[in-house]
C-alpha cells in the first residue's frame, strides 16, 4: 500500500498487458463506487467482490491460490443468489 502525505492528488499510469477485460473490471468497480455500493476507503460488499475476483481471475496477495479458489467459488455462488453480478450492463454495456 503507497500512503501519499497530504491533500494533493496523486495519479499514477499503469499500463496492463494483455488487456483482456480489464477495463470491463473498472467499469464495474467504478460504477459500484458511484452507486454508493463501494465506500472511499474502498470497501464493498464480499460477495460482489468475490464474483468480481472469479470473473476477472484476482485473486488476494498472500493466501495461496489453491486456498482462495473454492472459498470464491462458494462465496460467488451466494452471492449471485443474491442477486449481484459480476458485469453490470449499466456499467460496462451490452456484453458482445
Amino acid at each position: 500500500m503507497v500512503e501519499v502525505a497530504g491533500d494533493e492528488q496523486a495519479v499514477f499510469v499503469v499500463e496492463v498487458a494483455p488487456a483482456r477485460d480489464f477495463q470491463e473490471l473498472f467499469e464495474t468497480i467504478f460504477g459500484l463506487y458511484r452507486d454508493g455500493k463501494i465506500s472511499a476507503d474502498g470497501r464493498g460488499n464480499l460477495l460482489q467482490a468475490a464474483l468480481l475476483s472469479r470473473r476477472h481471475n484476482s485473486f488476494l496477495a498472500g493466501p495461496p491460490v489453491f486456498a482462495q479458489r473454492p472459498v470464491l467459488v462458494l462465496l460467488a455462488l451466494i452471492g449471485r443468489l443474491f442477486g449481484f453480478r459480476a458485469r453490470y450492463e449499466r456499467y460496462s454495456g451490452p456484453e458482445s
